[in-house]
């Protein structure tokens, strides 16, 4: 939706607002993700709240193995917030 995921540095992630498409306080759920061309993914990571600028930091547990992405979900924390 409107999250874009900009960085994994080892266990660390950083993530910030799609453009034109800010979400301040939206929760950001990361999903452990294959690389094949189904949209399943493989587990939940876990979550964490956007800052008011949209951007988050997430830190995982273990670092992901080689051929493991990310995916991520993104909810606003009013109905309001997003009309599309």
């Amino acid at each position: 939706m409107y999250k874009r995921q900009t960085g994994i540095n080892g266990v660390n992630i950083t993530g910030g607002a799609g453009v034109s498409s800010p979400c301040p306080g939206c929760r950001i759920d990361l999903y452990r993700d294959d690389n094949d061309t189904l949209g399943e993914t493989l587990a939940f990571l876990g979550g964490v709240t956007a800052n008011a600028q949209g951007n988050f930091a997430f830190t995982l547990a273990q670092p992901l193995a080689a051929g493991q992405g990310l995916r991520t979900s993104s909810t606003p924390p009013a109905p309001s917030l997003i009309h599309i």
